[in-house]
């Protein structure tokens, strides 16, 4: 669960893939019967609803005439406890997980529902107040009901035509930090996949970050002056600058280290801080057939001032900016679990 798709969902009123609970289930010993079912018959029903993506149970929220209140939860039910009632209530085991979720300073309870496919829809196992052994039953819009012959068969055409293997939100952000941390891979294939997932998620955050890197920044389009140095700051970097153009094959006794040295004291070059507004692909191919050798540099042509200036940096500068997107990149996707 991240804030984005927390308040997306606070946005909604209940449905047959969402739900707010006011407060805990309650399963004390002195709880009224139906109380106690009200769990189980939840999570069968969320589990064979037909859906094409993840539903949620919130508690800690009221929703009156449509109207949402945030109320919050004092505390949280260990989520093994919540499995272990289910396990041995029904069949097929169903898949879900319980916790706990931080927002403007208060606790919210939430069951979450991957799509999963089980070999038929799940049913109770033992009678329990409002529920019947081997009865299926769903979400018929906001509240949970009893399926008809028609509606079972629906269900189970769905369940068969599910894949044998789900992956969750976590599990696929995983995937993906371990490929950032190996280095053989390139960044601009890991982002290409995390486009798509941003997509699936509809992660707005995630989703500007791979579209700016892999179209490069462009000014008024997808970054703005006041963005550089906040959200952008990882892509700038301190370069070294010229009013002009020079060859530098006349210095090719130079380290590249040196060579920047040189254009200082003998040609007036100074350093300043360069947005880099080359998309991942460039700047990987940049280093990939950066010229070998010790005194090799690279340079591009920029504006300050409406003049033309001439920007110079090596070849373990470049290398820095790509490793600051890399770095951005793996904050964010541990943020997002």
């Amino acid at each position: 669960m991240t804030t984005e798709i927390f308040e997306k969902l606070i946005k909604q009123s209940e449905s047959d893939i969402l739900d707010f609970k006011r407060s805990e289930y309650d399963f004390s010993s002195n709880a009224p019967e139906p109380k106690k079912s009200e769990f189980i018959k939840d999570i069968i029903s969320f589990s064979n609803t037909i859906r094409n993506e993840t539903s949620y149970i919130i508690i800690g929220i009221e929703e009156n005439n449509k109207k949402i209140e945030l109320k919050g939860i004092t505390q949280i039910t260990d989520d093994s406890i919540l499995q272990q009632k289910v396990k041995v209530n029904v069949f097929p085991i169903p898949t879900f997980r319980y916790y706990s979720f931080l927002y403007k300073n208060m606790l919210f309870g939430i069951i979450e529902f991957p799509i999963k496919k089980y070999e038929r829809p799940i049913t109770p196992t033992v009678k329990l107040k409002g529920l019947q052994p081997g009865m299926v039953y769903f979400r018929r819009n906001s509240s949970n009901d009893e399926a008809n012959a028609s509606e079972i068969i629906h269900i189970n055409n769905w369940l068969n035509s599910l894949s044998t293997e789900y992956i969750s939100f976590e599990e696929i952000i995983n995937k993906h930090l371990l490929e950032i941390l190996d280095d053989s891979i390139p960044l601009s294939k890991i982002i290409v996949q995390l486009l798509n997932v941003s997509k699936k998620f509809d992660i707005t955050k995630l989703k500007k970050f791979c579209e700016r890197e892999i179209k490069g920044l462009i000014k008024g389009e997808n970054y703005s002056d006041d963005e550089i140095y906040s959200i952008l700051d990882y892509r700038v970097k301190t370069v070294t600058a010229l009013p002009y153009e020079i060859n530098l094959e006349a210095a090719s006794y130079y380290t590249s280290s040196q060579l920047l040295q040189v254009l200082k004291n003998e040609h007036g070059a100074w350093d300043q801080q360069l947005l880099l507004q080359y998309s991942i692909l460039k700047i990987e191919n940049h280093i990939k057939n950066f010229p070998k050798g010790q005194n090799t540099l690279l340079h591009i042509k920029d504006k300050m001032n409406d003049e033309d200036i001439y920007i110079y940096f090596d070849k373990q500068r470049l290398q820095s900016y790509y490793q600051s997107i890399r770095e951005e990149l793996k904050n964010l996707l541990i943020n997002l679990l």
